[in-house]
Formats: structure tokens, sequence, C-alpha cells
């Protein structure tokens, strides 16, 4: 598409009229049919001499609209708007397909045997490594992400190790594996912290 310096006599319609016959081949060529699909338009526009661009969404065939929603959008991400001219450098089709939302299950597969946990006195033991907390050294607790169970819980320092990423945790925080094998950390108060 050239860049319109003035789209007031253009008709952008028919811009997004090819773009949707593209999307339409496109998903027909798919393995999966998609019969029902939602389209949405937007216009990339700037002030004319301008380097960047914004992105905004395009509802009607009326480039008065598309200044005015420009201005708009310009004021709210720099605080300003200009009476300079608006051009249109791009138009763009965002598709859409509706699908069933998926169910969450609470059947998280965390290993049901503790070989390397267990409950004492309401704190959870492991292995243990020295490391750097708040500004010194602590004997912290060392966890395998996989071998905690929904339910296990305990609290900080501690580092839970696991293939593509390490959870630490500060002292002061507790932390729990929910219903869905998510880690929820919590905040103590420095009052209840110390005494634990």
């Amino acid at each position: 598409m050239p860049v319109l310096k003035d789209a007031s006599t253009v008709d952008l319609e028919e811009y997004f009229s090819k773009l949707r016959k593209i999307s339409e081949k496109a998903l027909s060529e798919e393995e999966q049919k998609f019969s029902r699909f939602k389209s949405m338009k937007f216009v990339e526009a700037r002030y004319l001499g301008q380097s960047y661009d914004i992105q905004i969404p395009y509802r009607k065939n009326n480039f008065r609209t598309v200044e005015k929603e420009f201005n708009l959008r310009h004021k709210e991400l720099y605080g300003y708007s200009s009476q300079d001219k608006v051009e249109i450098v791009n138009v763009k089709l965002r598709v859409v397909i509706p699908s069933k939302k998926p169910e969450l299950s609470k059947k998280w597969q965390g290993h049901q045997d503790h070989k390397l946990l267990k409950k004492t006195n309401n704190r959870t033991e492991g292995k243990r490594r020295r490391a750097w907390f708040s500004n010194r050294y602590y004997e912290a607790l060392v966890f395998e992400r996989d071998e905690l169970s929904i339910g296990i819980a305990g609290e900080g320092p501690c580092i839970i190790e696991e293939y593509d990423s390490t959870a630490v945790i500060n002292p002061n925080w507790l932390w729990k594996v929910d219903g869905y094998g998510n880690l929820i950390l919590n905040w103590m108060r420095k009052e209840k912290w110390r005494t634990r």
C-alpha cells in the first residue's frame, strides 16, 4: 500500500477487502477448516514527516475519524497532539478464530511420594545450599519443582529449581503449590517472620 498523504478521497475499504480475501484463502488452505472468523481493522498513521507511526482501530470509512482517533492516541502516548497533516502508512486486518475456552484441570502431576520432601513441625524439609539473600548468606532449602505436589508449602529463604527456570524465594515469603500446579507466593510481615 502506498503512503497516503491525503486519504480523504481514498476508499480504505478497498484495501481491507483485499486483506479479507487473502485471509479467507489462507484459512481455507488450513488442515482444519475455519468457516467462521471475526476480523478487526487497523490503520497505522503518523504526522507528515514523522518516522514512527501509531496503530489505531479503524471504524468507519471516514478520514476525519481516522485523524481524530490518531490525534487522541498521540496525545495519550506523548502528551500532545498537532495540527500537522496525518498520513496513513499501512492498513492491517487481524483475524480472530473463535475457539472453545480450555478447561483447566486440578490434576496437576507432581510426584505424590515425597522422597526428597517430608513435613515436620509445619516446615518442609529438603536439601540445603548456601545462598545470598537480602545482603547476607543463608543455608537455603533447595527443591526440584517437579517433585512438589499439590498443597506442599514452605517458606523462604529457599530455591525452587526446574528445567527452564529457578524461583528464588526470599526471607519473609511463604510459598505453596496450588491445585493447578502454580507456585503461589505470599509476603509475611517481619514481626511474624521473627517469631517463626
